[in-house]
C-alpha cells in the first residue's frame, strides 16, 4: 500500500475517493472535454481527474507488487520477473527487494 501524502484531497474539498468500479469506467478525456482551461477556477474536474490517475496509479503499483510476492513465493526468479516487466533481474530485484514473498 503506497505511504503517499494526498493533498489534492484537500482540494477545495471536494475531491472524494473512487471506488474499483469508478476506476475502471474512468474515461480522461471525458473528463476533460468540459473543462474551460482558460479559467483554472471555473471547474475543478482537471483536479478530480489528477486524483483519480493518481489513485488508479497507486492501485496499479499495489497490484503488481502482490503480483511480485506471489510470484516470488511460488519460486519465481528475478531474472523471469524482470524479463517480464523488460528490465534486468538486478532491476526488478532492486525495485521489488523489499516484498516479502511469504505475505502472498
Amino acid at each position: 500500500m503506497s505511504t503517499r501524502t494526498r493533498t489534492e484531497d484537500n482540494i477545495a474539498g471536494e475531491t472524494p475517493r473512487l471506488s474499483d468500479e469508478e476506476l475502471e469506467a474512468f474515461d480522461v478525456d471525458a473528463a476533460f472535454a468540459n473543462v474551460d482551461f482558460s479559467d483554472p477556477s471555473a471547474d475543478a474536474a482537471d483536479l478530480r481527474s489528477v486524483t483519480a490517475a493518481a489513485d488508479a496509479l497507486d492501485r496499479s503499483r499495489d497490484a503488481l507488487e502482490a503480483a511480485v510476492r506471489a510470484a516470488r513465493a511460488h519460486g519465481r526468479s528475478w531474472a523471469r520477473i524482470g524479463g517480464l516487466l523488460g528490465v534486468t533481474r538486478q532491476a526488478a530485484q532492486q525495485r521489488f527487494g523489499h516484498v516479502d514473498p511469504s505475505s502472498a
